[in-house]
């Protein structure tokens, strides 16, 4: 039977908030998270949204147990009932074991009881709900939830805390089976030897969403399997023409007029038998899509305009996934070339800025025109304040050697994101004709903005903020 996989997510701050907590002194300490489920593709991920932390003269704590009073206990269960969420988890601590923190037998007891306690009292008034235990040791933690048809505890597959670089842990009650499934480490051998073994595992569990399999994407996919990704989803809506050869990696006369989902899954299986891959030949703006996409772990954007990138940033920040944004272009004036450049963005939630945060990444007035409904944009076309969409516009200039260029700094970038191996460089932008400077920061890596209404209200928002609406 396939092992479904259960994940829960934290921001940076929310995870250290708690660990600071539970970890404070040498007591055992007692805390409850509140979250939103969401589910997709053969996975449950939770995203945590808030913590419920108890004041040591509310506990009765020592440096062997923790014992909350009932009535405490059914306060947060109430109040859980009671509000919008559907996760509950309940978190202690084992200040004592430095090693591989692990469920004891009196956490046993205690989790059969709250779990029965849940399932019967609450989820009656919680339809859909789940309820998960965590024990958070120095350097370790141990999660499970509870199947109640078998009445046997169920480990979860894995800790997200959004970071840079990106902080994945594997609780120590995961079965042997599920572990170190990195795998072909012959093939892998030389990555290995100059980023490490864990790496490698965690990129090789790693579930990728691919928006765009143009251009740049076509190497994008091809770079992300040769990396050791097991776990692709493929969008474009495209099929491939004649001139796209010019630049389409695996491109072939006989390919054109085909899907090119369809066409890269098909070269990337005969490189790498063992990649599941789901290829979507639809557009980014469907709620399928979407489903499919809001449980990956890491999103790539290789496409063309604002609005792209902004569903895809918002996605991101809803559904707290990594963002990788890429883009190249070539700039002619009066026939003459001014710059022939790449760019690279990314964009962790909670961590770094999003592409809404400044006005350094998407132009907010012309992207105000095309996310307004089809009745105004009609009206709009009709007064001539933009261009109708049957209005053909002169195809941008684009070649193979630059779209390379754009593909080796993002899988880098993505590389580093996941093993850690140098300080975070980030927004990457390349002007490939001045080669006195070539390479510089586009703009440094910030903090999410204050005022950024993207990061403050829609992170960790989950299906809550229904973004398939937008394009309705």
């Amino acid at each position: 039977m396939k092992v479904k996989h259960t994940e829960i997510k934290f921001s940076r701050d929310m995870y250290r908030q708690l660990y600071d907590y539970l970890l404070a002194d040498h007591n055992e300490k007692h805390a409850f998270l509140f979250g939103r489920k969401v589910e997709g593709g053969n996975r449950l991920v939770t995203l945590v949204d808030k913590l419920v932390l108890f004041d040591t003269d509310e506990i009765d704590i020592s440096p062997s147990h923790v014992t909350i009073d009932s009535s405490l206990a059914n306060g947060v269960f109430q109040k859980f009932a009671q509000s919008d969420y559907d996760v509950l988890i309940s978190c202690h601590s084992h200040p004592f074991e430095n090693g591989r923190v692990w469920f004891s037998g009196i956490d046993d007891t205690n989790d059969h009881h709250l779990f029965s306690y849940f399932y019967q009292e609450i989820l009656p008034f919680k339809k859909g709900g789940e309820m998960f235990t965590m024990v958070f040791g120095r350097h370790t933690i141990a999660a499970r939830g509870y199947d109640m048809r078998f009445r046997k505890f169920v480990p979860l597959q894995r800790i997200t805390v959004m970071d840079y670089p990106m902080c994945y842990i594997l609780p120590t009650n995961v079965e042997n089976g599920q572990r170190g499934k990195g795998g072909d480490k012959e093939i892998y051998d030389r990555q290995i030897r100059a980023f490490g073994e864990k790496g490698q595992e965690d990129l090789s569990r790693l579930k990728v969403a691919l928006i765009g399999v143009g251009g740049t994407g076509s190497i994008i996919a091809e770079g992300l399997v040769r990396l050791g990704v097991k776990h692709l989803v493929l969008v474009d809506a495209d099929r491939l023409e004649m001139s796209n050869l010019n630049r389409w990696q695996g491109g072939e006369l006989r390919y054109v007029g085909q899907y090119k989902v369809n066409i890269t899954k098909k070269r990337l299986k005969r490189m790498a038998k063992q990649v599941r891959i789901r290829a979507m030949a639809k557009d980014l703006f469907s709620k399928e899509v979407v489903d499919e996409i809001k449980t990956c772990d890491i999103l790539i954007g290789a496409v063309d305009g604002d609005k792209a990138r902004y569903v895809l940033n918002r996605i991101a920040l809803t559904y707290m996934i990594p963002y990788v944004d890429v883009a190249s272009g070539i700039l002619l004036e009066d026939g003459k070339l001014q710059q022939v450049s790449t760019r690279n963005i990314v964009v962790v939630p909670s961590v770094t800025e999003c592409l809404s945060c400044t006005e350094n990444y998407i132009d907010k007035s012309k992207l105000a025109y095309e996310l307004v409904t089809p009745s105004i944009r009609r009206e709009l076309i009709r007064r001539k304040y933009i261009k109708g969409d049957d209005e053909v516009n002169e195809p941008a200039p684009a070649v193979y050697g630059l779209n390379m260029l754009s593909v080796s700094t993002l899988l880098l970038e993505l590389m580093n994101l996941v093993f850690g191996y140098k300080a975070p460089y980030g927004n990457v932008h390349i002007n490939y004709l001045n080669m006195q400077q070539p390479l510089s920061r586009a703009w440094d890596i910030e903090k999410p903005s204050n005022n950024c209404f993207e990061c403050q209200d829609r992170l960790g928002m989950g299906d809550e903020e229904r973004v398939w609406e937008m394009f309705a």
